[in-house]
């Protein structure tokens, strides 16, 4: 008697192969047609890219995107900060201003 488990149709699927999609959502019951409607919009060659990486690789894939992340928060405090607190305005100008030869 076997103890493995029978693959399942993701295991034996090629990873340069889409996955099947159902022809209607209209016949899936409840959840399945909100997932359904969902997956028609999941680009998988995205997914298919990651899983062709290492765990190492989609580690340091994962890594360069939080510092990424960390980078534009450290922006947009930055940006918030100024916004709140603009630079002081200039001084008046003591005397006449300059007219640079306009009457």
């Amino acid at each position: 008697m076997s103890t493995q488990a029978p693959a399942t149709a993701h295991e034996t699927r090629a990873l340069d192969q889409p996955a099947p999609r159902p022809r209607d959502p209209e016949s899936l019951e409840g959840l399945d047609r909100v997932i359904a409607a969902y997956a028609a919009d999941v680009d998988e060659t995205i997914l298919i890219e990651n899983l062709r990486l290492s765990p190492q690789e989609r580690f340091d894939k994962f890594v360069r995107f939080m510092r990424f992340v960390h980078a534009a928060r450290g922006a947009a405090r930055r940006a918030e900060t100024v916004a709140k607190d603009p630079a002081p305005p200039p001084p008046p100008v003591d005397g006449p201003l300059e007219t640079h030869g306009r009457a």
